[in-house]
C-alpha cells in the first residue's frame, strides 16, 4: 500500500531537520521531496530532473541520508530523472513506523519494488554507496528486469568482509552513538583533506539523535546466485578506504561478475569522497562496449554517474586484470616462481621442496592468525578501556550533577523552614504590639500585654538574626524594612505607654500607623519570601 503524504512528519529533532534542509536546499536544482508510505513506513524520497527522462534511483550509505549525493545531482538530473530516497529506518526522513517489521533483506526488496511501482518505474538504472550498494546489488539480484545498469560505490559485504580493525574503531560510535563520535570516526577514516561541513553535520547529528530501527545486516550473495547477474555493473572503490581490503573487493567482483568493470579512485577514503566536480571523463560499464558511466573527477576521489562510454578515466587507476597462468610464463605473483619443464630440477627435489613449502606453509599460517587474534585482542582491550574510562566519565558527571540537585534541595528547605519561622515572629510581634497598645487605651490588662510583647520582641530578634545567614538579597532588604518599622513602632509604643494619658492622642495617631505603614511591610516581606520559593501569588 502506498500514499503520498506530503504534510507527514517525521517527528526529528529540530537541529537535524534544520541541517538535513539546509543540505538540500544547495541542492543547484529544483528537488520535490515526496514522502511515500508503504507498508514498512513512510519513505522521503527527494525527486528531481526531467519527468520524461530515464530513471535513476540513488541508495545512500548507512547514516549519510540522501543528501549525501548533493555534489553530484545536477549533473545526473541533466539527463536522468533521479529519486533519492532516505533508507528506510535509518537516518532520516523514512521512518520504519508501518505495520511490517523490516527484518531481512527481502523486506527491503519488497519496499524497493513498491517505491518503483508508486512511481510507474518499470526498469531504472540503479546506484548504490556503501551500504545503499549492498541494497542495490541484492536488488539487482531480486528484480534482474527493473535493473537495466547497476554502480556500485565502495560497496560494503558484496564482494568481500569489512576490516576487524575497522569495526573495532567504529564499536564505541555503534554502543553509544554521539555526535562527536561520528565526526572523529569520519574523520579517522577520511584522512586529512576535509569534507564539507555542511554534510558533515548532517550525518554527525544524525547518527547521535534519530532514533534509527535495527539495521539489517544482510550476508554476502551467493557466488552461484552472482555469476548468473548479468546486469552490466561498475564497482568503484575508494584506495584508502580502511573499511574493507579494496583488491579482495575487486578481485571478487571480477571473479564473480559476468559483465563488470572496476575502477580505483587514488586519493579517495571510504568516508572521504569530496564530491566537488572538477573536471568530467568517462571509464566503460562493463566489460563489452555498452553504455557507460562518466565519473566526476573531484578533489578527493570522485561519483559515478550515468553517461556515456568508452574512454579511460584520466587521473584515475583502472584495476588490473588477475592474468591467466599459462605454460612458460611468470605466475601472478610477480614472477618468484616460473614454471620449468624438466632438464633443471628432478622428481624427487622437487617432492622434497613442495613438501617443506608445504609445512612453512602450515607453520606461517598458524603463526600469522596467533599474531593476528592477539593484535584484534589487544585492540578489543584498549576498546574496553577507553569505554569504561567513558562510561566512568559519564557517571561521576551525573553524580556531580545528583550532588548539585540535592544541595539545591537541601538549600531549598532551609530557608523554606527560615521563612516560615519568620512569618511567623514577625507577624506575632506585631499582634503584641497592637495588643498592648489597645490595653493601655482601654487601661486593662496592660501588665500580661506587655509581658507578651516583650516575648513576643524577643523571639522576632532571634528568627531575624537566622534568617540574615540563609536568605538571598532579595528578601533580607524586605526583612530589613520590615524590621525597622517593627523597631521604630515598639519604640514608640514604650514611650507612650509610661504615661498613656498624656499621650493619649499619640496613641490614637500610633494605631493608625502600624495598619497604614507596619502591616503592608509584612506583605512586602511574605511576598518576596513566597516568590523565592517560587509559590505563585
Amino acid at each position: 500500500m502506498v500514499d503520498d503524504a506530503h504534510s507527514f512528519s517525521t517527528r526529528a529533532p529540530a537541529s537535524f531537520s534544520a541541517a538535513y534542509d539546509a543540505v538540500l536546499a544547495a541542492w543547484p536544482v529544483p528537488v520535490e521531496p515526496v514522502d511515500v508510505r508503504t507498508d514498512f513506513g513512510t519513505t522521503r524520497v527527494n525527486v528531481c530532473g526531467p519527468a520524461d527522462a530515464p530513471p535513476l534511483v540513488l541508495l545512500p550509505g548507512g547514516g549519510t541520508t540522501s543528501t549525501v549525493w548533493y555534489a553530484n545531482v545536477a549533473e545526473l538530473a541533466a539527463t536522468h530523472r533521479v529519486y533519492a530516497p532516505d533508507i528506510l529506518g535509518d537516518v532520516g526522513h523514512s521512518p520504519a513506523d508501518g505495520p511490517r517489521p523490516v527484518k531481512k533483506l527481502a523486506d527491503l526488496m519488497d519496499w524497493l519494488d513498491t517505491l518503483l511501482s508508486h512511481f510507474g518505474i518499470g526498469a531504472a538504472d540503479m546506484c548504490g554507496y556503501s551500504y545503499g550498494a549492498r541494497i542495490a546489488l541484492g536488488y539487482a539480484l531480486h528484480a534482474r528486469d527493473r535493473v537495466r545498469r547497476l554502480a556500485l560505490i565502495d560497496p560494503n559485504n558484496c564482494f568481500a568482509g569489512m576490516k576487524p580493525g575497522y569495526l573495532l574503531h567504529a564499536l564505541p560510535l555503534l554502543t553509544r552513538p554521539t555526535a562527536a563520535r561520528a565526526r572523529a570516526h569520519i574523520a579517522w577514516e577520511a584522512g586529512g583533506p576535509p569534507l564539507d561541513a555542511a554534510w558533515r553535520e548532517v550525518s554527525a547529528l544524525g547518527a547521535a539523535r534519530m532514533p534509527r530501527a535495527k539495521v539489517v545486516m544482510a550476508r554476502r550473495p551467493p557466488a552461484d546466485r552472482l555469476r548468473e547477474l548479468t546486469v552490466p555493473t561498475l564497482v568503484l572503490l575508494a584506495r584508502h578506504s580502511k573499511v574493507h581490503d579494496i583488491e579482495r573487493v575487486r578481485a571478487g567482483a571480477e571473479d564473480l561478475l559476468p559483465d563488470v568493470e572496476c575502477a580505483v579512485i587514488d586519493e579517495a577514503s571510504h568516508h572521504g569522497f569530496r564530491w566537488r566536480t572538477r573536471r568530467k571523463s568517462t571509464v566503460g560499464w562493463g566489460r563489452s562496449s555498452r553504455p557507460g558511466l562518466r565519473v566526476l573527477r573531484s578533489d578527493h576521489g570522485g561519483l559515478v554517474c550515468p553517461g556515456t562510454a568508452g574512454e579511460t578515466v584520466p587521473g584515475h587507476t583502472l584495476s588490473p586484470r588477475i592474468p591467466q597462468r599459462r605454460t612458460g610464463e611468470y605466475l601472478p605473483w610477480g614472477g618468484f616462481f616460473r614454471r620449468h619443464e624438466g632438464g633443471i630440477m628432478g622428481a624427487s627435489w622437487a617432492g622434497l621442496l613442495i613438501a617443506m613449502v608445504g609445512v612453512a606453509g602450515t607453520l606461517g599460517a598458524a603463526l600469522l592468525t596467533q599474531n593476528r587474534a592477539d593484535r584484534t585482542k589487544r585492540m578489543e582491550l584498549q576498546a574496553a578501556t577507553e569505554q569504561r574510562r567513558e562510561e566512568r566519565g559519564h557517571a561521576e558527571e551525573l553524580l556531580r550533577a545528583e550532588q548539585a540537585r540535592q544541595c539545591q534541595r537541601e538549600s531549598l528547605e532551609r530557608r523554606r523552614t527560615c521563612y516560615i519561622t519568620l512569618n511567623t515572629a514577625s507577624r506575632q510581634y506585631l499582634t503584641a504590639m497592637t495588643n498592648y497598645l489597645y490595653a493601655l487605651q482601654r487601661n486593662e490588662d496592660v501588665d500580661t500585654s506587655l509581658k507578651n510583647l516583650e516575648a513576643g520582641r524577643l523571639a522576632y530578634r532571634d528568627s531575624y538574626a537566622e534568617s540574615q545567614m540563609v536568605v538571598p538579597d532579595a528578601v533580607l532588604r524586605a526583612s530589613s524594612t520590615a524590621k525597622r518599622r517593627l523597631n521604630a513602632a515598639y519604640g514608640k509604643v514604650r514611650k507612650y505607654g509610661a504615661a498613656p494619658a498624656t499621650y493619649a492622642e499619640e496613641l490614637a495617631a500610633l494605631e493608625g500607623e502600624l495598619h497604614e505603614e507596619v502591616w503592608p511591610s509584612l506583605g512586602a516581606l511574605r511576598h518576596s519570601m513566597r516568590a523565592d520559593l517560587g509559590v505563585g501569588e
